[in-house]
């Protein structure tokens, strides 16, 4: 008789497969929680820099506030 089937001893697997399912409930979550907003923050970033660059603009400090000017 298949043990998968019928009432039969088991070997251990299904303690395996649990650790898998933990393991990649884990690794989605850190990957949707941390990685893909680091990702998403250097790609806008750089989006914005070679904007800037190809616009001919530079960021000025005056006091607290952050302004784009142009220097053409």
């Amino acid at each position: 008789m298949r043990t998968d089937v019928g009432g039969g001893g088991c070997c251990g697997c299904h303690d395996f497969d649990t650790a898998i399912v933990i393991g990649g409930l884990i690794s989605s979550t850190a990957l949707t929680l941390v990685v893909l907003p680091v990702l998403y923050y250097l790609v806008e970033g750089a989006k914005e820099r070679r904007e800037e660059k190809r616009l001919g603009l530079v960021e000025v400090e005056s006091g607290r506030r952050r302004r784009s000017v142009h220097l053409g």
